[in-house]
């Protein structure tokens, strides 16, 4: 099975995967100067780099947690690439990595420490976690007793110079399908920025929670001030892989 989404037209220019449309068709064919493809874990150095330096430092919630240039990140490496569920986009001619959706598949019963939580000492990345946390924790995405496996999407980094082309979007399509080959029924996905956010919306995802950022609470304390001005709410997003 894996050979063949290799193979499958989706990592050439202008076609999808499953749910194929005309217009999915057109706006893909726009990215003809670059190539895609299914990340390895020897990727891992520079998939970090890539995050650290266009990513982080302007994702809206790490910088109100105060995690934005925090670079020891060991989940990139030791959960997300391993998966097998993590692709990039590539510019052909210099190989210069553009973009990135790192994910992982949860199933029914698995325990999960996401992100390290218990291992962080720095205070933005415990800040981080406990938000991470608490929006794991608010949507069960297993409450379908028929829901065994699913994917979860982590990550959506894209270069600034190639934003608002379609390339996340591509890239989240890429990720469901390989989920799908590998059991998975649903996905699911948080987000508070809007450019993720519409992504997710586009393809079919549905918020099943939401929560302004200064409503969140650790131990009854709030983690986040009003003032620190996050208007974007925080949501769970979800959706059912059964094309």
């Amino acid at each position: 099975m894996l050979k063949s989404i290799l193979r499958h037209p989706l990592l050439k220019s202008g076609t999808v995967l499953r749910g194929s449309s005309r217009t999915l068709s057109q706006e893909f064919a726009k990215h003809d100067n670059l190539a895609f493809s299914i990340l390895k874990e020897e990727d891992g150095d520079e998939v970090e780099q890539f995050m650290y330096t266009h990513f982080f430092p302007r994702e809206p919630l790490n910088i109100a947690c105060g995690s934005s240039n925090h670079q020891n990140r060991p989940y990139i490496k030791n959960d997300f690439l391993p998966s097998g569920l993590c692709v990039a986009a590539r510019e052909k001619d210099t190989n210069t990595l553009v973009a990135v959706t790192l994910s992982s598949k949860k199933d029914r019963n698995q325990k999960t420490d996401m992100y390290g939580i218990t291992t962080y000492t720095h205070p933005g990345m415990i800040r981080l976690c406990r938000v991470v946390s608490h929006m794991y924790e608010a949507y069960d995405c297993f409450s379908d007793p028929g829901m065994q496996r699913v994917l979860n999407l982590g990550l959506i980094g894209v270069h600034p110079s190639h934003a608002k082309r379609g390339i996340g979007k591509r890239l989240t399509k890429m990720c469901e399908d390989l989920a799908i080959s590998k059991g998975c029924q649903g996905s699911t996905a948080q987000a508070m920025n809007p450019d993720s956010k519409k992504i997710l919306l586009n393809l079919g995802y549905k918020s099943v929670y939401s929560i302004l950022a200064e409503e969140i609470t650790y131990n009854n304390e709030k983690l986040f001030r009003k003032e620190e001005g996050l208007t974007s709410p925080l949501e769970v997003f979800f959706k059912h892989l059964n094309y």
